[in-house]
């Protein structure tokens, strides 16, 4: 038996869990938060949580089958900012065997930037079943009050939806976003659609920003 092997016979969900929390899993919805911790701390943490799981997983695609649905529920209810990391190694080694458990653990979750993260795992195997999810998903990031992420989705949806996603574009240059992140998109919707983003460009030209607005105009030299 090899040294994976041996590793994914040791590793139990309770033995992840407490390497990606750092405390027993059987306290964790009473446990205080430990202050004490850096940002740096967390983070190794994590990492460290995210090399154990991809061990076990690469020794034996199988092993968390049966509690993927309560791992990923600990580690979002443990604040974990590398669930979605999880959920894609979950896919690429086996996703038939943990597509129903990410997506159950998605339609749980209440943080909108975590819910998405999570169906856009599963969109990569899956585009046509859970493409509704991640439209509908993407949008309310892209035009609701979300304060995070905004440029990155819409980046991402651009790529995935194209001219299906003009409309929601014309709010992104509309909303309460940093102007650099707006001409950010801007030019890659320019890029990428063509004169096809016209309704993009003019919303732009039409903003409070001087700067948004002469990176508008410049975007329409391109496409006239």
């Amino acid at each position: 038996m090899s040294e994976n092997q041996d590793l994914c016979v040791e590793v139990s969900k309770d033995q992840l869990l407490e390497a990606f929390l750092g405390k027993d899993v059987e306290n964790l919805s009473t446990e205080l938060v430990d202050d004490s911790e850096t940002e740096d701390d967390i983070k190794l943490r994590e990492d460290r949580g995210l090399e154990l799981f991809s061990q076990a997983m690469d020794s034996n695609p199988r092993i968390f089958e049966d509690t993927a649905f309560e791992i990923l529920g600990s580690l979002l209810m443990g604040g974990v900012s590398v669930v979605d990391k999880v959920a894609e190694l979950m896919m690429d080694k086996n996703p038939a065997g943990y597509v129903n458990a990410i997506f159950k653990a998605a339609d749980r979750c209440t943080v909108p930037y975590v819910k998405f993260a999570l169906v856009r795992a599963i969109f990569r195997r899956y585009p046509g079943r859970y493409r509704p999810y991640i439209l509908a998903l993407g949008r309310v990031l892209i035009t609701g009050k979300s304060e995070f992420y905004k440029a990155g989705v819409a980046s991402w949806m651009l790529r995935k939806f194209g001219s299906e996603l003009v409309p929601d574009l014309v709010s992104f240059m509309k909303g309460d976003i940093s102007v650099e992140e707006r001409i950010e998109v801007l030019k890659e919707s320019v890029q990428m659609l063509g004169s096809v983003a016209r309704p993009v460009v003019a919303a732009a030209m039409e903003t409070d920003s001087d700067e948004l607005r002469s990176a508008g105009t410049e975007s329409l030299k391109r496409i006239e």
